[in-house]
């Protein structure tokens, strides 16, 4: 575990924020290869980018407001103290919002817009987890297999058990699962149907990794069969599903 990279004695780089900013800098080459590829004009694609740069700011607001009402925690500076970053689906869900509202304002198709995005959000997303890794956020329960990791004891997971425990490293187990998604995606997946394989496959891989967990998941519905991140799962999956089947339906009538 490595929360800071240290330069001299004045500078220090949290390691979360530095992996985050390397994925979303090679995210964003893939991205430029793509636009070449799908001969996007220069003023879409300036469009599109416009919209991803509103997502990066807008997506850390909903991931913190995310945070602090399904775990029960205060609005202020505190979450990133006590519980070492912010909830990805908090994120997601916001930037989801802000590029469906942003898109549309300045007409770009919305499907197409997600299907060009996808690759750069998996990369992204992947390298944002060696950085919970490294943070010692986002832990996972105890184990004893051969993948069971120990952190020390300045960390999130010895400050939960008050001791090193061998724990699932679920951060890698989801880094892993989005590298190969991001393989398939960009590999063996048409352009056409990139958002709907995201969809189901993430939402499918995170619902399951969700039960290695250990870390405080919140509570949605004051129930607490499933997570929030669970929740979401499910309908990011019926939400892949109902597009497939919608374009499985509008294939079936052009023929």
């Amino acid at each position: 575990m490595l929360k800071y990279i240290e330069i001299g004695n004045y500078i220090s780089i949290p390691t979360y924020n530095l992996l985050i900013g390397v994925g979303f800098i090679l995210g964003l080459v893939f991205f430029e290869k793509e636009i070449l590829k799908r001969n996007i004009n220069f003023r879409e694609a300036s469009k599109i980018k416009t919209s991803i740069m509103l997502v990066l700011i807008l997506g850390f607001i909903g991931a913190f407001i995310f945070d602090a009402i399904f775990k029960g925690l205060p609005l202020n500076y505190d979450i990133l103290k006590s519980h070492g970053g912010f909830t990805f689906y908090g994120g997601f869900v916001t930037g989801l919002i802000v590029l469906f509202t942003s898109f549309r304002f300045q007409k770009i198709n919305i499907q197409n817009g997600l299907n060009l995005i996808v690759p750069l959000l998996l990369i992204t997303h992947a390298f944002g987890r060696v950085g919970c890794f490294m943070a010692g956020c986002c832990y996972g329960k105890p184990t004893n297999s051969i993948f069971g990791v120990r952190f020390p004891v300045d960390s999130f997971p010895y400050e939960e058990y008050q001791c090193s425990l061998s724990i699932h490293p679920t951060q890698l187990y989801e880094a892993i699962s989005l590298l190969v998604l991001f393989f398939i995606c960009i590999k063996f997946i048409s352009f056409n149907s990139r958002l709907i394989f995201y969809l189901i496959s993430y939402g499918i891989i995170r619902f399951v990794i969700e039960y290695f967990r250990e870390d405080n998941r919140g509570t949605i519905f004051y129930q607490n069969i499933f997570s929030p991140s669970q929740i979401i799962s499910i309908l990011l999956i019926l939400s892949g599903l109902f597009l497939l089947l919608k374009n499985q339906l509008w294939r079936t009538k052009t023929i």
